[in-house]
């Protein structure tokens, strides 16, 4: 009955009949003879459509349940063991448990149909660090399916993950065109938009899907656009009302994140407490938490928490928990304390220890930086962030500023590594030059909310663009921003180096006539 139901489902898909002869369905054979397996599978596959469902976005613990049980089910189902692998593939390719799934998946590749086979396999190169062969698989795939959407999505997202945004945007607009409200194909074309300056179609794109008839889906996405197109106050407004149309995890995650880039952390941080509530032992909500503390200058309190982590929450690895120590230090400053997390972090992670290496080097250590970053892949972002510091403390600063607008021309939100707008904003403002750091904030703060660094170093860069303005003879907006700042400080740790310059800025410029807002900065054309 199923193989009946499967052969009427691929008609429907518009296959073509010498396909359907060539390689007829047989589900048994080419999934599991389990209906309980397959049953769990199919809602597992469900699940991962649907992110803005899930508590954690990527939906490794919600969906990867689903896999699991079908697996429980039928050990040697090898589509259920490849979602797996999929899901856990965000950790890292090198964990234990995304081989012995994606080994799994390869032990039963003759149980697969041809299309099926050819997906593990070129997920299976990905992971083995050749992408250009998984690239062509896809497309032999799609050669012979050009409608088939997953597969579409799998080679966007390949290029997407790659950093090639412009690659990557035909195939997540194939996918919309067949199936307008995908999730993630939204959500990472909007990105690719933003990205590659193409801000028309991006608010095209946020105006159509934060509609009244948009559905959660595409009011997330929305959300972002907003922030990215900078109006991070439209961003608080839509995720409000997103908020009280459904009440789910992910759109109070979404919620939390606009308010942090409004430089609302007050009222972010009251929405994370309660996720972390119904559910403690999360640790990605409770990293969200760190960086908001680190915003506000609490890092005495962001410090216990740190410490407590390993212990109260789940799933954190002892290199994630010395790359949190590193970018906690380089908050304050603490170079020796920096040196040993970011040493820690190069040895257990050193896939990911990108940013950790080019904070050190920002912070006081750009040798050691330059020798620890030998162990990133060569070409990585944070390697060459980390040239680029190391030429500017040389005094080439020109070349240092050249460097870091290539690299934000090419991608402006770098993985493991740091908003090259933020260092191009520091490097301004060590060379004198307050249009040019007025200009690179404004470019960081339109980005969305993303990493424990990004907390301290928005309230860090708010006080270089108060300073910039002032020298700039803006002193009624650099009065609004310092008045700004202090509050996001109200409840800093006594002594913090950034609350003491804060409250001298104000002292020197004297009390502001505006009430603080989100969107301080002047407004500068939008990349």
């Amino acid at each position: 009955a199923l193989d009946e139901l499967v052969a009427t489902a691929r008609r429907k898909l518009r296959e073509r009949t010498d396909d359907l002869k060539r390689s007829p369905a047989q589900l048994a054979a080419m999934t599991t003879s389990s209906l309980p397996a397959f049953r769990e599978y199919v809602e597992g596959v469900d699940c991962m459509s649907r992110p803005s469902e899930s508590a954690g976005h990527t939906g490794q613990e919600r969906c990867g349940a689903y896999f699991q049980r079908a697996l429980s089910h039928d050990p040697a189902f090898a589509l259920a063991h490849y979602q797996l692998a999929f899901l856990l593939s965000s950790g890292g390719a090198t964990q234990p448990e995304l081989r012995a799934h994606m080994d799994g998946a390869l032990r039963s590749l003759q149980r697969l149909s041809r299309r099926d086979a050819a997906v593990v396999l070129a997920w299976k190169a990905h992971l083995d660090g050749r992408d250009e062969e998984a690239l062509n698989a896809y497309g032999q795939v799609l050669a012979e399916h050009p409608d088939d959407r997953h597969v579409l999505y799998l080679a966007g997202d390949l290029l997407f993950h790659r950093g090639d945004w412009a690659g990557a945007t035909p195939y997540f607009q194939a996918v919309l065109g067949l199936e307008p409200d995908s999730e993630w194909p939204l959500e990472h074309l909007a990105q690719c938009l933003a990205i590659t300056g193409r801000n028309r179609e991006l608010r095209q794109l946020a105006t159509q899907l934060s509609a009244s008839t948009a559905t959660p889906a595409g009011r997330r996405v929305a959300i972002r656009a907003m922030v990215w197109l900078g109006d991070p106050a439209g961003a608080v407004a839509l995720a409000r009302l997103a908020l009280a149309s459904g009440a789910t995890a992910a759109a109070r995650h979404d919620l939390a994140a606009a308010l942090s880039a409004a430089g609302e952390f007050d009222d972010a941080e009251l929405v994370i407490r309660q996720l972390i509530a119904d559910n403690p032992r999360s640790s990605p909500d409770h990293l969200r938490l760190l960086a908001i503390l680190g915003a506000q200058g609490r890092f005495a309190e962001a410090w216990r928490l740190a410490r407590s982590l390993p212990t109260t929450t789940d799933g954190l690895l002892p290199g994630e928990v010395a790359y949190l120590r590193a970018l906690l230090a380089a908050g304050t400053a603490e170079v020796e304390l920096l040196r040993d997390a970011a040493t820690a972090v190069a040895k257990l992670e050193p896939e990911e220890a990108g940013a950790s290496l080019v904070l050190l080097a920002l912070v006081g250590d750009v040798g050691m930086a330059r020798g620890l970053a030998a162990s990133l892949q060569p070409g990585a972002t944070s390697a060459q962030e980390v040239a680029a510091i190391e030429a500017w403390r040389r005094g080439e600063r020109a070349a240092a500023a050249a460097s870091l607008a290539l690299l934000e021309q090419r991608d402006p939100w770098p993985d493991h590594a740091i908003a090259p707008a933020y260092l191009l904003a520091e490097l301004a403002a060590g060379g004198g030059e307050p249009a040019e750091v007025v200009a690179a904030v404004s470019r960081f703060h339109r980005m969305w909310p993303l990493g424990l660094w990004r907390g301290w170093a928005w309230s860090r860069s708010l006080l270089l663009a108060v300073r910039a303005q002032e020298q700039l003879g803006q002193v009624e907006a650099a009065r609004a921003g310092a008045a700004r700042l202090l509050g996001v400080l109200r409840r800093a740790d006594p002594g913090l180096p950034l609350l003491t310059e804060a409250r001298a800025l104000r002292d020197r410029l004297g009390p502001s006539a505006a009430r603080p807002t989100p969107g301080a900065l002047p407004a500068t054309p939008v990349r």
